[in-house]
């Protein structure tokens, strides 16, 4: 097998039960193999090279993937992963990475064997690319591919979707590689030696992170989602810079007092704003360096909902760039009370009270402004919880805004004397059961109408034009079972219709010259001056009230049909199917029963490539 100096530099970086599992794994090659002694070689090369660098666990590991590899690829396939394995352990430099190139390999192996030479071969500019999680999601991406021809074209990078891939899986400039430099800024610039630490990730927050930082110690998210290269490290060194000007130019926290979650954003920008200021006087190239991040435009934000997220970009972005123009008249007061101020100005109550008066007119403008879902813009800025004395515990942020804007509301009245009103019967019959086991689709072969994207998880990136929809005409069934549900449940059937009826829905109308109302009548106001002067009586009908005067409700409602409602409820011998059934049925019957238009479709899944939608009923269609 191999001769004795082998063995004898075996056992100066193995030993233990790590030189038992490894020499296991070796016996095994042997037997597999039948003696080739050139893998058997390159697995001793190997582990001679790779142990003394990320430890005696890697060196296991690798021993143990070469026996599955050239079980499941090849002995073609075993060799060339031990010939790339050393780079691959110099340029991840951790045992947790070279274990996850590892399980890549070996999860690709499992899958598409006769491709884990091609991609053993390309290590060293995937690794360089991608490192070891891009490399992992690469994989998972390719092996997601229907079939066999299009997983080994994706590996091979011999097609368009592969590239894309290829190029969409770049690894992000982390923090880890850059931690020394930004060190060095914040020393060099601000005389402060900052403690970076990366920030927790937290699975249930769905939006960007952001830098926050407490004094010296700064918390910095591992990677810019976005960013890669030379503008990751730019807006890394942007990040650091901003916090060092916080600690040079804010000296002394912002109380909150009663200000509300919308006016401490506000408060928070025009001092971001201010600090930066005074930092490009001392530095100016770092003015050039955080105006590069901010590319809000002044058409950002002027279509759809009245939101403060754009305005605020714009305000972050007009109040740094001298040559940003903007032309709203919100934005032109705030760039008007900062220039009175003086970014020199350093009392804090003057910048609280620039941000409440801000904060009173976005207000009267009804603007949308969610605090919890709020992120600070551009990605540089921080999220200003460093400039606050909350206190201990932060405070809670509000669920909602009050500064909202106040949506139409669905009101319904109900009898309260009616005993009907407080029964809901909840049992089933055999025949209901029976049905929720039925079939939800026809059986014919439906129609393709559209393909959409879908968010891969396993890859991190969104493929476009991956699910298909198949459109499935509805399959007949016979009225009685509608009619046995409706006799069943008559009294909640009529309940249903009387809250229906009651519903109060629509476009909210704007009644002009009242005898009374919540606001004036500005032109109606106007009149009456003018009569005044004039000296004739004036109308005094002078208010205005916004009421909804015409009914305008339809409904659309989609069923879930998929495999898993044929599931019983908890605790009960009654389907999901069944329940939704039921429901639908007293719904339709009573919206068929006050004439509003409503519509009646359902959705399973027979994997991506054939998401099938049926059209039960059409808001065109007549129900019967």
């Amino acid at each position: 097998m191999l001769d004795a100096p082998f063995w004898s530099e075996i056992r100066k970086v193995l030993f233990g039960t790590h030189l038992e599992h490894w020499t296991s794994a070796f016996l095994t090659l042997v037997r597999d193999s039948g003696d080739t002694r050139r893998i058997l070689q390159a697995l001793v090369r190997a582990t001679l090279r790779i142990t003394p660098r990320i430890g005696p666990n890697a060196a296991v590991d690798m021993a143990q993937a070469t026996v599955r590899l050239s079980r499941q690829a090849g002995v073609a396939a075993g060799s060339a992963f031990l010939s790339h394995a050393p780079r691959a352990a110099v340029m991840l430099g951790r045992d947790d990475g070279f274990h996850l190139w590892i399980a890549s390999i070996l999860e690709l192996s499992s899958a598409v064997p006769e491709a884990v030479r091609l991609v053993c071969v390309r290590t060293d500019t995937l690794l360089t690319h991608m490192g070891p999680k891009g490399f992992r999601a690469w994989i998972a991406a390719g092996l997601a591919l229907p079939d066999r021809e299009s997983r080994m074209s994706f590996f091979t990078l011999s097609d368009d979707e592969a590239l894309q891939s290829f190029e969409q899986a770049g690894a992000p400039v982390r923090l880890e590689v850059l931690e020394r430099r930004l060190k060095a800024v914040s020393a060099g610039l601000w005389r402060v030696n900052h403690v970076l630490r990366p920030a927790p990730v937290k699975k249930a927050l769905h939006v960007p992170r952001r830098v926050t930082f407490n004094g010296p110690v700064l918390h910095l998210p591992e990677t810019f989602a976005g960013f890669s290269g030379e503008e990751a490290e730019a807006l890394f060194t942007a990040a650091v810079a901003h916090v060092g000007a916080h600690n040079t130019y804010t000296l002394e926290k912002f109380q909150p007092r009663s200000l509300k979650p919308l006016q401490i954003a506000l408060v928070s920008l025009i001092e971001d704003a201010r600090v930066e200021l005074l930092a490009g006087r001392q530095y100016p190239g770092l003015l050039r360096l955080w105006r590069r991040f901010h590319v809000a435009g002044e058409a950002d934000g002027m279509s759809g909902p009245n939101l403060a997220e754009p305005l605020m970009a714009r305000l972050a972005r007009a109040l740094i760039d001298p040559a940003f123009r903007d032309d709203n008249p919100w934005i032109e007061k705030a760039r008007r009370l900062f220039r009175e101020a003086g970014p020199e100005y350093d009392d804090p109550e003057e910048i609280r009270r620039i941000g409440v008066l801000l904060g009173n007119d976005l207000g009267q403008m009804r603007v949308q402004f969610n605090a919890r879902t709020y992120v600070v813009q551009p990605a540089y800025r921080d999220d200003n919880m460093g400039i606050w004395e909350f206190g201990p515990p932060p405070p809670d942020m509000e669920e909602e805004s009050e500064l909202s804007v106040e949506s139409v509301r669905m009101e319904q009245t109900e009898d309260r004397n009616d005993p009907h009103d407080r029964e809901r019967n909840t049992q089933d019959s055999d025949a209901a059961r029976q049905a929720g086991r039925a079939r939800p689709v026809a059986e014919e072969e439906g129609v393709a109408v559209a393909k959409y994207p879908e968010w891969d998880n396993l890859s991190g990136r969104l493929r476009r034009d991956w699910t298909t929809v198949v459109e499935h005409a509805p399959r007949t069934m016979p009225p009685t079972i509608v009619t046995r549900i409706l006799e069943k449940h008559s009294t909640t059937a009529q309940r249903i219709e009387r809250l229906v009826r009651q519903v109060k829905v629509s476009r909210p109308s704007r009644l002009r010259r009242q005898a009374e109302g919540d606001r004036l009548d500005l032109d109606a106001a106007v009149r009456v001056a003018i009569d005044l002067r004039s000296g004739i009586a004036p109308d005094p009908r002078i208010f205005e009230t916004t009421t909804l005067q015409h009914r305008d409700l339809s409904i659309l409602v989609l069923l879930d049909i998929s495999e898993s409602t044929k599931d019983t409820i908890r605790g009960g011998s009654v389907s999901v199917f069944s329940q939704e059934r039921d429901a639908v049925a007293l719904l339709a019957e009573a919206m068929a029963g006050v004439g509003d238009p409503f519509a009646l479709h359902a959705f399973c899944s027979n994997g991506r490539d054939e998401v099938r939608y049926v059209r039960i009923k059409d808001f065109s269609q007549s129900y019967g």
